[in-house]
């Protein structure tokens, strides 16, 4: 496993994986950066692997701030919390299914979406063992709701929802006692982005196109509150590829990877850094999509208040 630096001018080893080097997704970093899912294990910076952590087909969150335990919906819908070192998962659900769940930055409450007894489908907040529930968000426009992630100051909530066959729509909902909803944007497929951790209104998304026709996907970036219009520099170099967004670094730059057009999940792409001031950076050549971004979280926020508006 291997490290390069913003600069792309340094290289490190990590860790030789050895057996964990089969089959590996986009690692995901701690929120302190010191620990790393490969696969379905956590690897430590010594080297040493825990024991199976969550079944294959799951993506697990890290709890917050310091990564201890983890949390991931399994295959029957039931929330699920696990020590991040092993030991037995407890279910900590409280809804008839839930579909996506993520950890408030603040570490004592998770947000999780779902249906409840009762039928009613949205965004609900609870402490990190499933309890005092609360929804924050009826799902009347929307039957599925997925890709939670908070902002790290804590007050938005980023996700996306289903309206329809071809309808994916990107929100993010302010919690608290004046709660809104905003849509960001709106596609026929479902949006994979990135909200930076050092300003929630940074943001870039990737959509697919059609890969059988040779479509590019879309690839948006947003940086309210940064500068006035500014835009991240790309060159020909990009035309007729798909910019899949990494992660966000420290001023305004982002981490993307650049990949042919094609359907194939196989198809290589090259890492680069863009920023609204330079030439994009070039970083590793021919990634096959194991690439993410290692960075320790700012401070944790005050958890959510007692206040909270349910909004449509």
């Amino acid at each position: 496993m291997r490290a390069a630096a913003v600069t792309a001018e340094d290289v490190t080893c990590l860790v030789d994986l050895g057996d964990l080097a089969a089959n590996i997704r986009s690692p995901i970093w701690s929120p302190l950066g010191d620990r790393v899912l490969l696969g379905d294990r956590a690897l430590s910076q010594d080297g040493t692997a825990t024991q199976k952590l969550f079944p294959l087909g799951v993506i697990p969150g890290w709890s917050r701030p310091k990564g201890t335990s983890l949390v991931y919906v399994d295959s029957k819908g039931a929330l699920m919390k696990r020590s991040s070192y092993g030991g037995e998962p407890m279910n900590i659900g409280f809804l008839d299914r839930h579909d996506a769940v993520t950890y408030h930055p603040a570490g004592e409450h998770v947000a999780t979406s779902g249906v409840a007894e009762d039928g009613t489908y949205g965004l609900y907040l609870a402490t990190n063992i499933g309890g005092e529930p609360r929804l924050v968000a009826r799902g009347e426009a929307a039957r599925f709701i997925t890709n939670l992630d908070f902002s790290e100051d804590g007050r938005w909530l980023y996700y996306t929802a289903r309206h329809g066959a071809r309808d994916w729509h990107l929100h993010r909902l302010l919690l608290g006692e004046n709660a809104k909803l905003e849509t960001l944007a709106k596609a026929e497929k479902n949006f994979q982005y990135t909200v930076s951790p050092f300003n929630a209104d940074m943001l870039a998304w990737f959509v697919a196109g059609d890969c059988a026709a040779g479509q590019n996907g879309t690839f948006e970036v947003r940086l309210r509150g940064h500068s006035e219009g500014p835009e991240m520099r790309r060159g020909q170099r990009f035309d007729r590829r798909n910019i899949h967004v990494v992660g966000w670094l420290r001023s305004a730059k982002l981490v993307v990877r650049a990949a042919t057009t094609g359907c194939s999940t196989a198809n290589p792409g090259d890492v680069y850094v863009l920023s609204t001031n330079e030439a994009p950076r070039l970083i590793h050549k021919e990634n096959y999509g194991s690439v993410s971004v290692r960075i320790p979280m700012p401070p944790p926020p005050p958890p959510p208040g007692e206040e909270q508006e349910v909004v449509a």
